[in-house]
């Protein structure tokens, strides 16, 4: 059969003829492969469910972590000379389970309610917050994707991320929040 006579074919195309079709030009960046997916989509070799997912999951990989850390007053900062107590309060009117610790508005560690948990024990509420903090906490960069900053807290099994800048804190990612 020439290719006159395919073009002209009267037979519905099979499945697999259309994703053949679809994916005979290889898109070279994002917005080629959206029109790629949108195309199959019209073609009914993609339904739009999942061209919604796609468009989304694309969208997002491609986002920072300044898209949605948090910032401003929502941050629990306190000085690495308050006191637990102080501490505890910071934790608890800011909602997410931390504090970073400072001095001289520097990152010098990072203090959960876990760890508050864990010391329960052997602390006294007087006791200074540096006490039981855990120094040089991970940090990123505001432009870390936030596929890239998933993976760092997975390997490093916590669940929020301090974002800072010349190790100056300016936001957290958390993924109980995101």
């Amino acid at each position: 059969m020439t290719e006159d006579q395919s073009s002209i074919d009267p037979r519905p195309k099979s499945w697999i003829d259309k994703i053949a079709q679809v994916f005979s030009d290889e898109p070279t960046d994002t917005n080629s492969l959206l029109e790629l997916l949108r195309n199959a989509e019209q073609d009914s070799v993609l339904d739009a469910d999942a061209l919604s997912i796609i468009e989304g999951a694309l969208q997002v990989s491609s986002m920072q972590v300044k898209d949605i850390m948090i910032t401003g007053k929502k941050l629990p900062i306190i000085n690495l000379n308050k006191t637990l107590n102080e501490a505890i309060k910071v934790i608890n009117s800011k909602n997410l389970g931390l504090v970073v610790v400072i001095e001289k508005n520097l990152v010098k560690g990072i203090l959960t309610d876990g760890d508050l948990r864990r010391a329960i024990k052997s602390i006294k509420m007087d006791d200074k917050v540096l006490s039981i903090m855990k120094n040089k906490p991970i940090t990123a960069t505001s432009d870390l994707l936030i596929s890239s900053a998933v993976v760092l807290m997975n390997k490093n099994s916590i669940t929020s991320l301090i974002i800072a800048n010349k190790n100056v804190p300016i936001g957290i990612v958390n993924l109980k929040k995101c």
